[in-house]
């Protein structure tokens, strides 16, 4: 669906992604009702954006995976290609998009973790209201 620019609204829960979603067309929206989870579950980014102008994502919680490690939870264009410049007159928006990485104090699972929680290679991307935090320690006191 998102391949052929359609929008997408994530209804309230936890959605485990098996594999990258990737936004691509000029004036796409993600919207999260409810702060809709999105969890990685490969080592791969949750979103990648592509260098596009206009795209509005929103209402989000994006949250790191057990297993390897993602290079980010987030990434908003290419460090190289074209337009990274982005486009003042159709900036990017990033409302309301929180990140996360945090252990459990049950041992048995599997750690979680990422490199960075959002990157934005792309310029004229606007960013509001957002968080982005990480649990060092569980309750015992060992690192997450």
């Amino acid at each position: 669906m998102l391949a052929a620019g359609h929008h997408v609204v994530f209804q309230p829960g936890v959605y485990t992604l098996n594999e990258t979603l990737i936004v691509g067309n000029k004036d796409q929206v993600l919207l999260g009702l409810g702060l809709a989870t999105l969890q990685t579950s490969n080592g791969q980014p949750a979103i990648i954006v592509s260098n596009v102008e206009g795209v509005r994502i929103a209402g989000l919680l994006l949250q790191a995976g057990p297993g390897n490690a993602s290079p980010s939870l987030l990434q908003w264009g290419h460090s190289t290609g074209l337009n990274v410049d982005g486009d003042a007159t159709n900036p990017g928006f990033l409302q309301d998009v929180f990140a996360r990485v945090g252990g459990t104090n049950d041992q048995s699972t599997a750690q979680v973790s990422t490199i960075a929680m959002v990157v934005i290679y792309s310029g004229n991307v606007v960013i509001d209201n957002a968080w982005y935090w990480r649990a060092d320690r569980n309750s015992a006191g060992a690192p997450v």
